[in-house]
Order: structure tokens, then C-alpha cells, then sequence
């Protein structure tokens, strides 16, 4: 007796077309590209902004007053952004692994 589920699967040729599409997984590369365009300007600026208060610091101790207003810039700022503007294509990316 055949079992049931080969009694369901169309003979006629189109099963691909019929079978259920697998998600889309979004792309990591393609989000981690923009994030860093997104963080190269906003650092920039916080250097430029931030840099000649602290050029008297030490070298570990200079990032320290920049790295608040960067994390609060992504979270708030670039990676929304990100998603807003370019959601769509981020989401494109790639297919589900199975």
C-alpha cells in the first residue's frame, strides 16, 4: 500500500512549484556592512567633536567619553535607520538553511 504522502504529491511535474517557500533568513553580511557605513561617520564626528577635549588623556582612556554617545547613536539612530531605509533588502538576503 502507498503511503499516504506520496498519494498527495502531484505526479504531474510542478511538486517544486507547489511545495511551501522556505523563509527568509536576513542577510548578516549585507546588515553588518551597513551598520559599519552607518558607525564610520558617526565616530568620525564624535572624534572630531570629543578628540581635542581628550588629546591630553592617556591612549586607553581617550575612547572612554566617545563610546556613550556611539552606542546611544546605533541603537538609536543608525541601526532603526537601517531597518527602515534598507529592511527590505537586508531581508533578501538569503534562504533558511536546511
Amino acid at each position: 500500500m502507498p503511503h499516504l504522502a506520496s498519494l498527495l504529491r502531484p505526479s504531474f511535474g510542478f511538486g517544486a512549484a507547489l511545495r511551501p517557500r522556505r523563509p527568509l533568513l536576513p542577510s548578516r553580511l549585507r546588515f553588518a556592512l551597513l551598520v559599519m557605513l552607518g558607525a564610520y561617520p558617526l565616530v568620525a564626528v564624535l572624534q572630531l567633536i570629543i578628540g581635542p577635549w581628550v588629546s591630553t588623556w592617556p591612549g586607553v582612556m581617550r575612547p572612554l567619553p566617545i563610546v556613550p554617545f556611539m552606542v546611544f547613536g546605533m541603537v538609536y539612530g543608525v541601526i532603526p535607520s537601517i531597518h527602515r531605509f534598507a529592511g527590505g533588502w537586508i531581508a533578501r538576503g538569503s534562504h533558511e538553511a536546511s
